[in-house]
C-alpha cells in the first residue's frame, strides 16, 4: 500500500483510508474521524452543553486551502477570542500569502452539518512560534470567507495517525486484517526490529515508546509482543536452516567416502 500524500483532500483522504483500515470511507467519516479525536468536547457540544468559546477554538487536523489570489496579514491582538466574531480590536504588523486555514470543532461541526463554514482567522496565537499575540486573519478582515469541502486537506502525517487511531478504538470493526494493515502502516519487520531495540535500551519505558510513536501504551505493548514473537520465529529459522546446511555438508563428505 503507497503512503498518502503530503497533503490530501477530503475525498483523497476518503480513498486511503478505505485501503488502510478495510473499512468503506467517505468524505463525511473522515470529517467524523477529526471530531472523534476531540470526543469529550464533541460529547459535550452534541449534548447540548454551553461550551466556552476557548473549547469550541480547539484545533483539529483539519485546514483548508484558500483560492491561490487569497491575501493574509499579521495581525496583534490582546485578545484573540475577540476576533472571532468582531474583526476590531488588532493592528496590522504585515502580509502574507499562502497560509492554510486551520479548522476548529466548530468549523469541522458546520462542515459536516452544511458542507461549508464561514472563517475570518487563519492561525491563531501560538506561543509553541513565538506567536503569543500574534494571529494570521484573511482579508479583507471585516468580513468572514466561505470555506467549502473541496477546500479541506489533511496532511500525510495526520492522516496516518487517523487511521491508527481508528483501529486502536474500534478493532472489532476493524475486521481480521488488522495486523496487515498496521504492518502496512507502520509495523514493518525492520520496524519490529528497531522498536525491539529501542525498548532493551536501558531507561526506555513503554510510555516513552508510545508518545514517540503517537501511538498509545496498550498499542505500543501489542507491537512489542509481536516485536519478540517476530524475533524468536527468525532465531528459530536461522538455527533450521543452519542444522539443514550442517546435514547437507556432512552427506556431501560422507558420498565422498
Amino acid at each position: 500500500m503507497n503512503d498518502p500524500m503530503l497533503w490530501n483532500k477530503l475525498d483523497e483522504a476518503a480513498a486511503w483510508l478505505t485501503q488502510a483500515t478495510d473499512m468503506k470511507w467517505g468524505v463525511k467519516q473522515v470529517l467524523d474521524a477529526a471530531l472523534t479525536q476531540n470526543s469529550r468536547q464533541l460529547l459535550e457540544y452534541c449534548g447540548g452543553k454551553n461550551l466556552p468559546l476557548r473549547k469550541h477554538l480547539r484545533m483539529t487536523c483539519l485546514e483548508a486551502v484558500m483560492p491561490f489570489d487569497t491575501q493574509f496579514g499579521y495581525y496583534e491582538t490582546d485578545d484573540v477570542m475577540t476576533l472571532v466574531d468582531n474583526p476590531g480590536g488588532f493592528i496590522r504588523k504585515s502580509s502574507s500569502r499562502y497560509e492554510r486555514i486551520e479548522l476548529t470543532l466548530m468549523d469541522v461541526m458546520q462542515l459536516l452539518l452544511y458542507g461549508q463554514v464561514q472563517v475570518r482567522i487563519a492561525r491563531y496565537p501560538n506561543p509553541k512560534y513565538g506567536m503569543n499575540n500574534i494571529c494570521v486573519l484573511i482579508e479583507p478582515v471585516n468580513q468572514k470567507h466561505m470555506v467549502t469541502l473541496d477546500m479541506v486537506v489533511i496532511s500525510r502525517q495526520e492522516l496516518k495517525t487517523l487511521a491508527r487511531e481508528f483501529l486502536v478504538k474500534t478493532p472489532q470493526q476493524a475486521g481480521q486484517k488488522n495486523n496487515q494493515v498496521e504492518n502496512k502502516l507502520e509495523w514493518t519487520e525492520v520496524k519490529l526490529k528497531a522498536v525491539l531495540e529501542e525498548y532493551n535500551q536501558p531507561g526506555m519505558t513503554q510510555l516513552k515508546l508510545a508518545k514517540k510513536y503517537n501511538v498509545t501504551r496498550a498499542r505500543i505493548g501489542q507491537v512489542l509482543k509481536k516485536a519478540k514473537e517476530a524475533s524468536k520465529v527468525k532465531m528459530v529459522t536461522n538455527i533450521s536452516q543452519q542444522l539443514i546446511t550442517a546435514g547437507g555438508v556432512r552427506k556431501i563428505k560422507g558420498n565422498k567416502y
